[in-house]
């Protein structure tokens, strides 16, 4: 084993990565590639207590899983099933510890109850109802773009960014249905990676501005911080408004 996969191994064994923060977690569960998680507190009307759960995507390179713990009121997650997503986890080149290098790569929409997953090695985005602590009707659909890395909600839209290539954000409507494909929502960022991109240079990260009014995205190499405006039919405009960041990535 490489000086590099030792020491992501052992920052893997040692942290787990929960909605930003990071908790001990059970030798069963140490061995999961770890790349995003997402928390579901149902209105009480709705489910008991006990159904609070945490959703651990485990983004393994050759079938990426979802794992669900139940939340206890003590804050404790016992284990409480797996879901494959029907894809791909991806590796970033020279990623040190997040193998995504992203915010957002697991997306719980409290409006139409879908966990939304990145299958970066696959190139797509999957899509499960939740129902307490069980996903299920779960939808795979083309990210349009290579190494999909984050995902953002607003209303009944979702967008992905692809990190991979020249990067691109693919936007879909959220529906009773499922989800469906934005026809016009495609837009290049004009970057310069590989399919897989190197983990100082991919994007970062793609989100809605709190009014849903824009689509933000950063970039690493390139120092940027690039602002879609979306109009009333969802899509973005043509050519970002792009902003320097004030500090750079280096």
């Amino acid at each position: 084993m490489s000086r590099h996969n030792k020491r992501r191994s052992k920052l893997q064994k040692r942290l787990t990565v929960l909605g930003g923060g990071a908790v001990a977690v059970a030798a069963a569960v140490v061995t999961v590639n770890v790349a995003s998680a997402a928390q579901v507190s149902p209105a009480p009307r709705a489910v008991s207590k006990a159904d609070h759960a945490v959703f651990v995507q485990g983004n393994e390179l050759t079938g990426n899983t979802i794992h669900v713990f139940r939340r206890g009121d003590d804050g404790k997650l016992t284990a409480a099933g797996k879901y494959t997503t029907g894809g791909k986890g991806g590796d970033q080149t020279d990623a040190p510890t997040d193998s995504l290098a992203s915010q957002g790569s697991l997306v719980y929409d409290h409006r139409s109850g879908r966990l939304l997953a990145v299958n970066a090695g696959s190139g797509t985005l999957t899509s499960f109802a939740v129902r307490g602590r069980k996903l299920m009707a779960h939808q795979i659909l083309s990210t349009g773009g290579d190494f999909p890395s984050s995902i953002t909600v607003s209303g009944d839209l979702a967008y992905v960014m692809n990190a991979g290539g020249a990067g691109s954000v693919q936007g879909f409507r959220i529906t009773s249905e499922g989800l469906k494909p934005l026809s016009g929502s495609y837009r290049g960022l004009g970057l310069k990676n590989e399919k897989v991109p190197l983990f100082s240079s991919s994007p970062g990260q793609v989100a809605f501005t709190p009014d849903g009014r824009d689509l933000v995205v950063t970039t690493k190499s390139a120092n940027t911080i690039e602002v879609f405006p979306v109009g009333r039919d969802g899509l973005p405009a043509d050519e970002p408004v792009v902003n320097k960041s004030a500090i750079g990535w280096w």
